[in-house]
């Protein structure tokens, strides 16, 4: 029978870092935190401003619909601010 993939995969991790070192796993995630760090911050910050706006629209006895609504608010917000760069990105 073959070997299991996580033996397959375990295995390329030893000879990865025997062979050119520890940190060769992390080569090239610079560049994917820079991008991901603004979307989030985006994400959080909007997430903050809508539960300061939606607690004053919604009853305090609506805690799972005030996420819910925050949530999706923040997201929406990320999506538009985020969209139009990396249509920038792509083309």
């Amino acid at each position: 029978m073959g070997q299991k993939s996580s033996d397959s995969i375990l295995k390329t991790f030893r000879t990865i870092i025997r062979e050119e070192g520890f940190s060769r796993l992390y080569r090239g995630i610079i560049p994917p935190i820079l991008v991901e760090a603004p979307k989030r911050a985006i994400k959080f910050g909007a997430n903050d401003q809508y539960t300061r706006i939606y607690k004053q629209i919604l009853p305090p006895s609506f805690p799972l619909p005030l996420a819910m609504v925050t949530g999706v608010s923040a997201g929406c917000t990320e999506a538009l601010v985020v969209v139009s760069f990396d249509l920038v990105k792509i083309r």
